[in-house]
Formats: structure tokens, C-alpha cells, sequence
């Protein structure tokens, strides 16, 4: 009898979202992708994975960090874009 499952989806089962979401918003605004990286998948990224924060607060802390005026969202939804099933 199965009694859990693992699921790695970011990479392997769909593509890595948040890093092509990284690369076209630093494109887009002239960043440094270290920089968004960071408040991607650093401790403000960390704490809304683990359901520690809400998507509005993490956007709005993100959109504070990278100082952009894009709604909350239109970057969500660019984000969630960015995951789709590899070819």
C-alpha cells in the first residue's frame, strides 16, 4: 500500500518557472537577476511556499524590493505563466 508521494515539479515535471520568470523581468527592467533571484527565492519567496504569507503580501513586498510599480497581478499571473510542461 502507497502511503505518501513526492513530487518534484519545477524543473522536472514542468519547466522552471520562476527562473524564466526571473530572466524576463530583469530584461524588462533593466535588473540585475541576482537581484530578483534573491527576493524570489530567498527568505520572502521561502516564507510564501511555505504558506507563511499571503500571495498579496508577498507580492507587495516584492514589488517594494525590486522598486516596480507592476500590479500584483500582472506579476503573479507572468509567473504562473512561466510553468508549463516541458516538450
Amino acid at each position: 500500500m502507497i502511503k505518501a508521494g513526492i513530487w518534484d515539479l519545477g524543473g522536472v515535471l514542468f519547466t522552471n518557472g520562476t527562473k524564466l520568470f526571473v530572466n524576463d523581468i530583469s530584461q524588462r527592467y533593466g535588473l540585475d537577476p541576482k537581484d530578483v533571484m534573491e527576493v524570489m527565492d530567498g527568505q520572502l519567496g521561502s516564507l510564501y511556499r511555505e504558506n507563511q504569507i499571503s500571495t498579496e503580501e508577498f507580492w507587495t513586498k516584492a514589488i517594494s524590493s525590486l522598486n516596480k510599480p507592476d500590479s500584483i497581478e500582472e506579476l503573479n499571473n507572468q509567473w504562473n505563466e512561466k510553468y508549463k510542461f516541458p516538450k
